[in-house]
């Protein structure tokens, strides 16, 4: 029983691997048929074999194709065409299943029939004239055969017959005489000189067939001896007048000497401050044009004409408000000379102060139009504020009025300009009309040198007993100032019934 039960019998796991095993079998078969399918239809057709096996054997070979362009056969396949060679040339030509290779008898092209070509003799008879030895050379034509080998019958003798030229004696050119342009008397003496010797070459038309021995004698003898006597008259007084006067037009190539241009460069403004303060500002003085030679500029500095600042109180300048600055020769351009203005920080409140900075004179030089001069403004950075104080007054009696006052207290007593404080009064428990007279919007001016300023609000009295009213006082702005820490302010009538 034991072993019985030891016994390993295959389980549903087995089964199912092999059946999955098998599956993947019968799948991948039409897989490999179709593959083999195609490489069946992708093998050339003029291969020279059909497989290695049917190579080995030697069975299946075909005629070798002409085009051999495709790709060698594998290093492991046998070389076909040396194994055919040698199967051919040891194969006898007893055996009935070889076929021996046809022999190729070489056919010559059929002769081409050559016509020899008819001969044809086309003498050619040059003949040449000099008439200085008195006559004629004999004539001896020249035959030209267009055919080697063949003959030339000349024909009778036909006599030439030469066409004599007839001669005419030059006439002799007498020179013209002009008057020479720049001459007012012409006296001229004209030599003529006859020609030394006249060639005539005559040119006789000679037609000749075969062998011709003319005797042509011709005798020339021309004597030209001309005689010409030129008489030289002189001819009027000729005085020449030109048409044309050639002027020159020369071009000057002008180079101008670099002239030396001086500017001042533009002054940036600068913050007072407070005392002891000093700021400092450079005017830079600019050459624009280098120097060639030395340029010496004057300068000055004075107060502007707008809001002028005090010299020596608002400004100093400590290497004078008149001086002199020098350029040596040969600067580039860009060279610069500084003058420093030192402004004094005070606290007094003011308006924007100018200096001037100016250029009087220039000597090697010029000065640049419109930056000769420029303007240093000082601005002013004390401001003074203003604040309000509460205040209080008693009613008073009926058909009586007092004045409620409110006093402003300024930052800065040291003023130069106006200050224009725009306020609102407005009620709490006070009514206006009945209890002060009604203002919704006032203005306070205060000028230089008032340091007490107030605000005053009209309190109308009466004989009511009542208790204490109350109204506001409230600061919207300052012009020429500022609003201080206290812009509001409560204003108390006090019942006196």
């Amino acid at each position: 029983m034991q072993s019985l039960g030891n016994s390993q019998w295959p389980t549903k796991r087995d089964y199912l691997r092999w059946m999955v095993v098998a599956a993947l079998v019968c799948a991948l078969l039409p897989v490999a048929c179709v593959v083999q399918l195609v490489f069946w239809f992708l093998t050339p057709v003029n291969e020279p074999f059909k497989s290695i096996s049917a190579a080995n054997a030697l069975s299946a070979y075909e005629p070798f194709p002409a085009d051999l362009s495709f790709a060698p056969p594998a290093s492991d396949l046998p070389n076909l065409a040396a194994t055919e060679i040698a199967r051919r040339t040891q194969t006898p030509t007893s055996q009935a299943t070889r076929f021996s290779p046809a022999p190729i008898v070489e056919v010559p092209p059929p002769p081409v029939r050559i016509d020899p070509a008819s001969p044809t003799a086309t003498p050619t008879t040059t003949v040449t004239a000099l008439p200085a030895g008195g006559g004629l050379p004999p004539l001896t034509p020249t035959p030209t055969p267009t055919a080697s080998g063949i003959g030339v019958l000349p024909s009778p003798a036909t006599p030439a017959t030469a066409t004599p030229v007839a001669i005419t004696p030059a006439t002799p050119a007498v020179p013209e005489v002009r008057p020479s342009p720049t001459s007012t008397t012409l006296a001229a003496t004209a030599t003529l000189r006859p020609s030394p010797s006249v060639t005539v070459i005559p040119l006789p038309t000679v037609t000749a067939t075969g062998t011709v021995t003319p005797t042509l004698t011709v005798t020339l003898t021309p004597t030209f001896t001309p005689t010409a006597t030129a008489t030289a008259r002189p001819q009027p007084t000729a005085t020449a007048t030109p048409t044309a006067t050639a002027t020159p037009t020369a071009t000057a190539t002008f180079t101008p000497t670099p002239v030396a241009v001086v500017s001042v460069q533009i002054i940036q403004p600068v913050i007072e401050g407070n005392p002891p303060t000093v700021t400092s500002r450079e005017v830079v003085v600019e050459l624009r044009e280098a120097a060639n030679n030395e340029v010496v500029v004057t300068y000055e500095v004075v107060e502007g004409t707008t809001n002028p600042a005090t010299s020596n109180s608002d400004y100093r300048v400590p290497g004078g408000t008149t001086d002199t600055l020098i350029f040596p020769a040969g600067s580039p351009t860009g060279t610069v000379r500084t003058v420093t203005i030192e402004i004094n920080g005070d606290t007094i409140d003011e308006v924007d102060e100018t200096i001037i900075f100016r250029l009087t004179g220039i000597s090697g030089g010029v000065l640049f139009p419109g930056q000769s001069e420029q303007v240093l403004t000082i601005i002013d950075d004390d401001v003074t504020s203003v604040s309000i104080s509460p205040a209080e007054v008693q009613e008073g009696p009926a058909g009586t009025t007092t004045q409620l006052e409110f006093s402003l207290s300024l930052s800065n007593t040291q003023r130069e300009g106006t200050l224009r404080v725009r306020y609102r009064v407005l009620p709490i428990s006070a009514t206006p009309g009945e209890d002060y007279l009604a203002t919704t919007r006032g203005e306070l001016i205060i000028p230089p040198g008032d340091n007490s300023p107030v605000i005053i609000v009209t309190v109308i009295g009466d004989d009511i007993r009542e208790l204490d009213e109350f109204l506001e006082v409230v600061l919207d702005e300052v012009i020429g100032g500022a609003l201080g820490s206290t812009v509001q302010a409560i204003g108390i009538i006090r019942n006196d019934d």
